[in-house]
């Protein structure tokens, strides 16, 4: 189904007359810190020249494992083992997480709150509030944003320790956001996240 699917997108865009053009983003991501970061093959070889020179002490994995999308080339499961202390944050055992020393089992994004920017803005600039749909399964999976907040409150206790979880602070920051900047259908930005899934911010 693969290939029918590059052919019927590749229809559409001569039928649409877009054939060497580029899709420009038409507004900016809100909050720089929120931006997309992307990479490619010169990433992941600079990555394994630094551990190959043992730059990193520690390093933590999410969302990706280089193990696999690495080439032979890279050598990046051999230079892996000149790095101290290793950690995975994943729901899945895979190449990456079998040579970490520490792997913390994730909730899924059906069972877990969470924010995505898309890298692509149209007219406005959003952010999607993401809400779990189940109970957890596991009582030992942690969500992303929960192990993140208690990172961050060993780091700074006094700004992150006032909340129980991710949930708690997350929807303080939503309702903190000043209303005037949101295009929401309510005073009440978490009501108005929740309801639509979306929070347009002004640009």
């Amino acid at each position: 189904h693969g290939y029918q699917t590059v052919a019927a997108a590749m229809m559409l865009n001569i039928m649409l007359g877009n054939i060497g053009k580029t899709i420009v983003s038409g507004a900016e991501v809100p909050f720089n810190q929120m931006r997309a970061s992307t990479g490619g093959s010169r990433d992941l070889l600079a990555f394994s020249d630094a551990l190959d020179k043992s730059a990193y002490d520690v390093v933590f994995f999410y969302g990706a494992t280089p193990v696999y999308t690495g080439s032979i080339a890279q050598n990046i499961s051999v230079n892996l083992d000149k790095v101290g202390f290793k950690v995975a944050l994943s729901m899945f055992e895979d190449e990456t997480t079998t040579q970490a020393a520490l792997v913390l089992p994730l909730t899924s994004t059906l069972e877990d709150w969470g924010t995505h920017v898309s890298p692509v803005q149209t007219g406005v600039s959003e952010i999607s509030v993401q809400q779990p749909l189940m109970e957890k399964l596991y009582a030992e999976t942690r969500g992303f944003g929960d192990i993140m907040l208690s990172l961050m409150s060993m780091r700074n206790s006094n700004v992150y320790s006032g909340f129980d979880d991710y949930y708690a602070y997350l929807r303080n920051a939503v309702k903190t956001m000043p209303v005037n900047s949101l295009k929401t259908p309510s005073s009440d930005n978490w009501a108005a996240a929740l309801q639509s899934g979306l929070l347009a911010v002004n640009g």
